[in-house]
């Protein structure tokens, strides 16, 4: 009989944070939002994860503890020495899945497609670009978008705006410092 593989623990996920370098909730996901993603990985149930936007790792690393079983792919435009070591760290931590840390411009995920398929797609990168990002993601056909800054006052309007035209609906909003709304892809919506 297999042992059931469960995510961190808040307390276990906090240990493993300090690990971290530079990981400091600066312009990141902040160690108080693991309890967020676990909630979404349960609504959500992804075998696959895609992010848009390594940077040091912060985010990455919630959706590796809440998710040891998932694959997950994370990308960013530059890869330095400090994001391979916390991306190392990741990994290890994956119990069943795998991590990994890729250095790509999103512009060319579409054309690269069946390395990128996910189930879900975590848009962690320039608010200022979300609709980009958004129609990005679209083809990519995951069946859910993950959107941080959801409730941000300077962005919110763009974000929604730019969800409904690709054809996507809210399912749930979390309040973190600048929200997070979890979305379906309309291709995927049974109808009743």
């Amino acid at each position: 009989m297999s042992k059931k593989i469960k995510p961190l623990t808040k307390p276990q996920f906090e240990k493993f944070y300090k690990t971290l370098n530079q990981c400091n909730g600066i312009g990141e996901l902040k160690v108080e939002d693991y309890l967020t993603i676990k909630k979404i990985i349960k609504i959500t149930k992804p075998k696959s994860i895609l992010e848009f936007g390594f940077k040091n790792g912060s985010s990455a690393s919630m959706w590796g503890a809440a998710s040891p079983l998932s694959k997950i792919i994370s990308t960013d435009v530059w890869v330095k020495d400090i994001q391979n070591e916390n991306a190392f760290k990741i990994n290890s931590i994956m119990k069943g899945g795998s991590f990994r840390l890729d250095w790509i411009d999103i512009n060319t995920l579409p054309e690269k497609k069946e390395s990128y398929i996910s189930d879900l797609i975590f848009v962690d990168g320039d608010p200022y670009k979300v609709e980009f990002e958004i129609e990005i993601a679209k083809q990519l056909d995951p069946k859910y978008i993950v959107l941080n800054n959801w409730f941000h006052s300077r962005h919110r309007e763009e974000v929604q705006l730019a969800s409904q035209r690709f054809g996507f609906k809210l399912i749930e909003a979390f309040t973190t410092e600048c929200g997070i709304a979890v979305l379906s892809n309309n291709d995927y919506i049974e109808n009743d």
